[in-house]
């Protein structure tokens, strides 16, 4: 397995963190999440492992750096539309899309597939709650579920596109929200 590497050059600041994470990302998409070496990516970065270690303490900091910059993000929180339901769905699109943007790339072991899933269900969790807390705040429901339930639309979502060998259409979206989610969160209304 053959990398290619840049010449080492002098970079600093933006330009040799970019290089870095267009590295780390090709890394990811060549050899796959459980794959990857600091020691590759320095070398397809055309800088030393040093340079690594000193902006992320470790592997793992790295590739979620790499995999924030390329999916599709979440911005600073769900939108607020004050209704419930609505709010959900634009989650789990949001969600699907973030999950879409690297579907397509090659990868031999699809572990950056199963990396972006699990940055973006930590992610899309906070997100659940904070759009249930607004719920609660507009008397939509009486008080947050657990966290399992709240979890529940996530994982589903992420099952469908772990399994699914079709584009996850946009009416099961909304069946895991009108079907199970919402009948389940009624009961903390």
């Amino acid at each position: 397995m053959a990398v290619t590497s840049s010449p080492r050059t002098r970079r600093r600041g933006a330009a040799l963190e970019d290089a870095i994470l267009d590295a780390a990302w090709e890394e990811l998409a060549q050899v796959g999440h459980d794959r990857v070496t600091m020691g590759a990516v320095a070398e397809r970065a055309g800088t030393s492992k040093a340079v690594l270690y000193r902006r992320w303490p470790n592997r793992g900091g790295l590739l979620a750096a790499a995999i924030a910059r390329r999916v599709t993000p979440l911005n600073a929180g769900p939108i607020e539309t004050g209704d419930l339901r609505t709010d959900l769905l634009e989650l789990l699109r949001t969600l699907k899309q973030r999950c879409d943007s690297v579907a397509a790339g090659p990868e031999p072991d699809g572990g950056l597939a199963a990396s972006v899933r699990r940055r973006a269900a930590r992610d899309g969790f906070e997100s659940m709650t904070l759009i249930l807390d607004r719920a609660r705040q507009r008397g939509q429901i009486s008080e947050a579920p657990d966290d399992h339930i709240v979890r529940l639309p996530i994982a589903l979502l992420y099952g469908e596109l772990s399994l699914a060998e079709t584009p996850v259409p946009d009416r099961l979206i909304e069946a895991i929200v009108d079907e199970i989610f919402l009948p389940l969160v009624s009961r903390y209304s």
